[in-house]
């Protein structure tokens, strides 16, 4: 008997732990040679095993345990075996036993498991050792939340000592509600190439995709599964299905290169098309890359739902068919870099239900400071998208234009005819544009112009601080001619903006029948969501039928989920319009102020005009009332407030033959809301009817 004990030593860390390691046994000089033996070997707390042999030198049993202690889990192992040195095999039989197998334990950054497994083997023949594995995962789980999916694995092997070769038949790998995956392979010690090799052929049954990776869509995919794998070369040959949808894949790695033969995806059944195409990518130096690609009847829309089907949310892709032939080649380091053809032919685009057809080139050199447009030609119908140029470099212009001149065959609604061009400059990410467009004979739901114009610029702002939000400078004017809209008719509206985002004024003119009225706006368009701009109403009024106008600039904001105006002054006629505040955020709003001398004529020659534009009859009453009164409210969400309206002067009169005027001489209303419900009182004296009164 003999044992051993190794503390260390001098130059062991302080943290180092004794293994201790003790053997003894017999071993009886005549034949059979009886042999016993036993073994211990010691590296406490982490780690001890333990040995016994028993039988004759020619043949004997082998027992051993193991276990090894890492973090807050231990790994143990049994073996059994039974050996006979001096035999062309000599591992006769074999046995291996572990449970809880948990590779977080032992591999760091590896998923948490706890596998049970069990490995058989004995000869089946004098050349082979042959026998079964099985193992079972109780922590099945998907990669991203730290498990492994898979719940069960089981196949028979058979290690041919004269070929050196593992062969692994009856493979079946439960995946739980990911699928499964059956088949077999082999692996060689000496390919074509005196190197290693393996070749497995697999069949893939309902694999979700979702059960690997939340982040991928729910598929349920039916398929073979072709692989080689060797020390220089790898190929794989993949045919995947899944209801309509179709995956092909042909390809190999060696000598850092990744050449794809054949790909095709194809779900004609579905509606989606195909696309086919194939490509190389080198794996050293450039990364240099290509790739030729087919689409034929190819409808991005059903792919994607295809793709997502089963999950909830997300947006559809309008339907197409797009038949094209893509040329691409290009880098990825040191900086990307792509050059591609497309040829579009006879293609559609469905917009609202209707196809839309569409077909042209596009030849470009993209990188991520530059593009390159040797050529961008599209047509749709009678309408034109044109472009040419570069965009990026110092002295680039990129140039587009575009003639719509069958804006109805676009999108249902539309009318008209709708030409431009846009001129880009400067930087990829901040350009300057340029942009002119012109329009006749424009009409859309709800609105219809007989001309329309807009033209300007809009560029980085040099002088916005690294801190700004939508640093840019801007000046663009718009004119339309003949506008109809919401029922009106307006003969010119003129815009014209100018300034950056962080200082800009807009002005506003609308002229037509009885209307002449301008606005003036100075202000900031903050950034972040929701949008808010704020400024000030420098200029508001209406030097038409019904004059109006701002007596001094107001406080102005207005966003998304904002509307703020106060205190602001204006005059109406000879009247004046006093608003203290008005607001409104979501779910609430609120306002107050007074009215003095206002002109009750008005609203009585607003609501007369637009009954006689609708009928066509003359205006029934004329007035000259003048209001007084107060008003303050607040809805959150329930109504509360109140209005006060009184007399001031004047009288209404109707017009007949001979004119007939009511004599007013009192008109005073006192209305109250408490929790959206209303209380009123009205009194009118006048010397045609005398006094009247009534209450709510």
């Amino acid at each position: 008997a003999a044992r051993v004990a190794d503390a260390g030593g001098a130059s062991a860390a302080a943290s180092a732990a004794p293994v201790v390691v003790e053997l003894s046994g017999t071993l009886d000089a005549r034949r059979p040679f009886t042999l016993a033996a036993r073994a211990r070997i010691e590296a406490a707390p982490h780690a001890r095993a333990t040995l016994a042999l028993d039988g004759a030198l020619a043949s004997f049993n082998l027992d051993g345990r193991m276990e090894v202690a890492r973090a807050a889990t231990t790994l143990g192992v049994r073996l059994a075996a039974e050996v006979r040195p001096f035999a062309a095999l000599p591992l006769q039989r074999a046995s291996v036993a572990s449970d809880g197998i948990d590779l977080a334990a032992l591999v760091r950054g590896a998923p948490r498991t706890a596998i049970d497994l069990r490995v058989d083997a004995g000869p089946s023949d004098g050349r082979r050792l042959a026998g079964r594995l099985s193992a079972t995962n109780r922590l099945v789980g998907r990669p991203d939340a730290q498990r492994l999916p898979v719940a069960a694995l089981q196949g028979a092997f058979a290690l041919e000592t004269a070929t050196q070769q593992l062969r692994l038949t009856e493979l079946a790998v439960d995946l739980g509600a990911a699928g499964r995956i059956t088949g077999g392979g082999s692996v060689r010690a000496r390919g074509a190439d005196g190197r290693w090799a393996s070749d497995w052929q697999l069949v893939v049954a309902a694999l979700d995709l979702n059960g690997l990776d939340a982040r991928l869509a729910p598929t349920r995919l039916d398929g073979r599964a072709g692989l080689q794998i060797g020390a220089q070369r790898q190929g794989f040959d993949l045919a995947l299905a899944q209801r309509d949808l179709r995956l092909e894949l042909l390809g190999t790695h060696e000598a850092s290169r990744i050449v794809i033969e054949r790909l095709r995806l194809s779900a004609p059944p579905a509606g989606g098309g195909e696309a086919s195409g194939r490509g190389r990518l080198e794996l050293d130096g450039t990364r240099a890359f290509s790739a030729e690609v087919t689409l034929r009847a190819f409808d991005p829309a059903r792919w994607f739902a295809l793709a997502r089907a089963g999950t909830a949310g997300g947006r559809a892709l309008p339907g197409a068919s797009f038949d094209a032939r893509v040329l691409a080649s290009g880098q990825l380091q040191p900086a990307w870099r792509v050059q591609f053809e497309s040829e579009l032919a006879a293609s559609r685009i469905v917009l609202d239900g209707r196809p839309l057809p569409v077909q042209g080139r596009v030849n470009a050199r993209v990188d991520a400071q530059r593009v390159e447009l040797a050529e961008l030609a599209l047509a749709s119908g009678r309408n034109r998208l044109r472009g040419r140029g570069a965009l990026g470099a110092a002295g680039d212009t990129l140039e587009l234009s575009f003639d719509a001149a069958e804006l109805a065959a676009l999108r249902p609604g539309l009318s008209g005819a709708l030409a431009g061009t846009a001129v880009l400059s400067g930087a990829l990410r901040r350009p300057a544009v340029e942009f002119a467009v012109k329009g006749s004979r424009i009409a859309a739901p709800g609105v219809q112009a007989a001309t329309l114009a807009a033209r300007g610029k809009v560029a980085p702002d040099p002088s916005a601080g690294a801190a700004a939000v939508l640093p840019l400078q801007f000046d663009a004017e718009f004119d339309a001619r003949s506008l109809e809209a919401a029922g009106g008719r307006i003969a010119q509206l003129a815009l014209r903006l100018a300034g950056t985002t962080a200082r800009h004024r807009l002005q506003a003119s609308a002229r037509g029948t009885d209307l002449d009225a301008r606005v003036v706006l100075d202000g900031q368009l903050g950034g972040g969501s929701p949008w808010l701009w704020r400024g000030q109403l420098l200029e508001a009024g209406n030097a038409g039928r019904w004059p109006v106008t701002l007596l001094k600039p107001a406080a102005l904001e207005f966003g998304a989920q904002r509307l703020s105006l106060g205190p602001a002054q204006a005059a109406l006629g000879d009247g004046r319009l006093q608003i203290d505040a008005l607001d409104w955020r979501p779910g609430a709003l609120s306002s107050r102020g007074s009215l003095s001398a206002f002109p009750a004529g008005t609203l009585i020659d607003l609501i007369g005009a637009r009954d006689a534009a609708k009928s066509g009859a003359a205006e029934p009453l004329a007035s000259t009332l003048r209001l007084g009164g107060e008003w303050a409210f607040e809805q959150t969400p329930r109504l509360n407030g109140r209005l006060q309206l009184r007399r001031e002067s004047g009288d209404v009169t109707v017009r007949a033959a001979p004119p007939l005027p009511l004599g007013l001489t009192r008109v005073d209303l006192a209305a109250r809301v408490v929790e959206d419900r209303l209380q009123a009182q009205l009194r009118i004296d006048s010397t045609l009817a005398g006094e009247s009164s009534a209450a709510l």
